[in-house]
């Protein structure tokens, strides 16, 4: 049986009780405005119909429905249908309520505690990077005290993450303001190294140093992003070279992607939302923001 057939039919109203088919309703209306958020253009009504497996006649009266409540809106020379000015305004409402830190704060502890290890969670403020939360572990660590900021970002896996988001230009002048200071033998000293292990990142979407900036210490880092899939902030963990082996290091890894992506999942990320504007840039000939294909999580 299809959706459709199990929907608000005339046929299916003398069996199926009134309760369930508002209900039925409901989820038909949700299925068309998740469908319409997915689309970079207007769609009709038969196409929407079939992609949702419902029949015409049900989606026409939720459409109007819609429309009515501003949902959704229709093209007056095509008569194909687009996402309406009211779901901006619920959307704009719902993201003026969220507070990072306190959205991200349940996530950083909750990977404090399965690896026992130092969490920490910075944001980019134009060029600066700004400290907003450090979870310890149960582990104890000896550190400097050193926090990811504009003038190191080049020798810590949280700053990776950030600079990996620039566009070329705007590295090059970062880079010329802040220098590339020499924190130990391992940091990254050259622009050559810099746009290489950027590019790294941005492949493998997370960042890692392994005794960059400070002997010792090894950090591993993922980007959090907003629902239009831009990097607002970065999540990483502080790990003693000690404990950073060859075998921990997966884990330690999926772990902070994990975190990443639940930060960002309730910040309104959705890949498959953030794929379809990539691949709809891609056709246009314009090359994709870099956040879409380097630090989105799988």
């Amino acid at each position: 049986m299809s959706r459709g057939d199990a929907g608000v039919g005339a046929s299916a109203g003398a069996s199926v009780p009134a309760r369930d088919r508002a209900v039925k309703s409901v989820e038909h209306a949700l299925d068309i405005l998740e469908f319409l958020a997915l689309q970079e253009s207007a769609v009709g009504v038969t196409h929407l119909a079939e992609h949702l497996h419902l029949n015409a006649s049900t989606v026409h009266h939720l459409l109007k429905t819609l429309q009515a409540r501003r949902f959704v809106e229709q093209r007056p020379a095509s008569k194909l249908y687009r996402l309406g000015i009211r779901c901006l305004q619920v959307g704009q409402a719902y993201l003026a309520g969220l507070d990072l830190y306190a959205v991200a704060l349940p996530y950083l502890k909750q990977a404090a505690r399965e690896c026992g290890e130092t969490v920490t969670l910075v944001a980019l403020d134009g060029r600066n990077i700004e400290a907003l939360a450090s979870i310890p572990g149960s582990h104890t660590i000896r550190s400097q005290g050193a926090m990811a900021n504009r003038h190191n970002a080049h020798a810590t896996a949280l700053g990776k993450v950030l600079l990996a988001t620039l566009p070329p230009d705007e590295l090059h002048e970062f880079v010329a303001e802040t220098g590339l200071t020499r924190f130990t033998p391992r940091t990254i000293v050259t622009y050559r190294q810099l746009e290489a292990e950027l590019d790294r990142v941005r492949q493998q979407g997370y960042a890692i140093d392994q005794e960059e900036l400070e002997t010792g210490l090894c950090c591993v880092g993922a980007g959090v992003l907003d629902h239009r899939g831009d990097t607002l902030a970065a999540v990483a963990i502080s790990v003693p070279s000690a404990r950073f082996t060859e075998d921990r290091r997966p884990a330690l890894v999926d772990l902070v992607r994990t975190t990443a992506r639940q930060i960002s999942a309730r910040l309104g990320y959705e890949p498959e939302a953030a794929s379809a504007r990539a691949g709809s840039t891609a056709d246009g000939g314009a090359e994709p923001p870099p956040i879409a294909h380097g630090l989105t999580v799988d």
